[in-house]
């Protein structure tokens, strides 16, 4: 079984960082957390009615200008990569054999 990862479009920035949290066939869902406290403020995954990548901010999450803007910089680094057929990386799952 081929897993898929998404580790190299994580981010870090002024304010929050990203760590990938879970593969979907064809994309994957991001974890944004704070750089000063790491607690967790939202998810940035696929939102197929839209067909792009949207921000899920985790309940009672406070956001400034600065923080916004780099949450939209994120995703449309996703975008962009989205679209050339990228974040889309392959690795092998401990046990599985070679195709």
């Amino acid at each position: 079984m081929i897993d898929w990862k998404y580790a190299d479009q994580e981010f870090e920035g002024k304010y929050f960082n990203s760590v990938w949290y879970e593969s979907k066939p064809k994309t994957g869902i991001w974890l944004l957390y704070s750089k000063s406290s790491t607690d967790g403020l939202g998810f940035i995954k696929w939102y197929a009615p839209w067909r792009q990548y949207c921000f899920f901010p985790i309940e009672d999450t406070i956001w400034s200008k600065g923080c916004l803007e780099e949450v939209n910089q994120y995703i449309t680094q996703l975008m962009e990569a989205h679209k050339n057929g990228y974040p889309q990386k392959k690795v092998r799952k401990e046990g599985d054999q070679e195709a």
